[in-house]
């Protein structure tokens, strides 16, 4: 589009102004001045008439026609890709902690079970010797947890499947 056809339909670029009004639309909306789909919305003042919503496609028309606005535009886009990065970057680190915060929960939940199937052994038999399968459970269920997913993706199975093979599980079932 060349400065004459843009002049016509919106007005004077070199008049327009740009007042710090920017964002991520979470649905697509269309740039005014060119048509294009956009997800980054910039909000331009033109000399008349009201505000136009544009999108990055449209910044090279203001580069030599209005360098004040392409500047305050270019910033405007670096803080909006900033912001979405920290987005993107708080919701991967919330997904993890909530990743390890439930397979902690579910950890802990085999131990206590299987401490309690080492506390029904005692019990039952009234000393403190411990079969091989009991003391191998009660070894795993007293180790201190990991702090990766990873570490509780090798030892919950390994602790359900020493508690599934154990002389009391089926009191604890």
């Amino acid at each position: 589009m060349g400065r004459r056809e843009f002049t016509e339909r919106f007005g004077d670029p070199a008049n327009f102004a740009f007042r710090g009004q920017f964002y991520h639309s979470v649905t697509l909306a269309k740039c005014a001045l060119c048509g294009r789909e956009i997800r980054n919305v910039y909000t331009l003042c033109p000399p008349r008439g009201r505000s136009v919503p544009s999108g990055e496609c449209c910044f090279g028309l203001f580069q030599k026609w209005n360098p004040e606005v392409y500047t305050r535009l270019l910033a405007a886009q670096i803080l909006l890709d900033a912001v979405e990065d920290g987005i993107r970057s708080d919701t991967k680190v919330r997904t993890t902690i909530g990743d390890v915060d439930y397979r902690l929960r579910e950890w802990r939940k085999l131990k206590r079970r299987a401490l309690a199937a080492v506390r029904e052994h005692r019990k039952a038999t009234g000393g403190d010797w411990l079969p091989k399968p009991l003391y191998d459970l009660k070894a795993e269920a007293e180790k201190a947890p990991g702090k990766t997913t990873r570490w509780f993706d090798s030892h919950i199975p390994l602790l359900r499947g020493m508690l599934e093979k154990s002389p009391t599980a089926s009191i604890l079932m």
